[in-house]
């Protein structure tokens, strides 16, 4: 019979652990930070992350978990677009594409359309589908519900029913 370590009883509390033993692990401290990002909590998001940074800073996943958690905890969004940034240089620099690097485009979508910057956040979330469709990934979730949120947003609900209908699916 096998037992789970009875500290782990969330995935933040097995990261948590797991980073406690091994802070300097760029992929436990980058699934630590989305985790507690998930969970709201920005302040030990942008801590993890921001000291996963100087140690391992061209990691893609710990490059938006500190520039989302950046934004919203230090409300300083053109440093998290800076990060960004760093993140899509990293990715166009890869001799191979990896699936879900769309993901970059998708953070940037999401955080310009936080500073109401739709028509902005509406290319960034094209271009996210676009990346996507090139990594074997032509439904991408977070892409396809972002965009639909902006089109509601800023045409015509009708318009954005194909792909807010895609997010109620999924």
């Amino acid at each position: 019979i096998l037992s789970r370590n009875i500290e782990w009883n969330s995935n933040e509390t097995l990261f948590e652990a797991d980073y406690h033993v091994n802070p300097n692990n760029v992929k436990i401290a980058a699934a630590f930070c989305k985790t507690l990002y998930t969970d709201n909590d920005y302040k030990q998001a942008w801590e993890v992350a921001d000291g996963n940074y100087k140690v391992y800073p061209a990691n893609i996943e710990n490059l938006m978990c500190y520039a989302k958690s950046t934004a919203i905890y230090k409300n300083d969004y053109q440093t998290a677009y800076e990060l960004l940034d760093e993140a899509i240089q990293v990715i166009s620099k890869r001799p191979t594409r990896k699936k879900f690097d769309h993901e970059v485009y998708i953070a940037r979508g999401y955080l310009t359309s936080r500073e109401q910057k739709f028509d902005e956040a509406k290319e960034w979330y094209l271009k996210s589908l676009e990346e996507a469709a090139k990594e074997g990934v032509p439904d991408a979730h977070n892409a396809v519900c972002g965009l639909g949120q902006i089109l509601a947003r800023t045409q015509s609900w009708e318009e954005s029913l194909g792909y807010t209908e895609k997010c109620v699916d999924g």
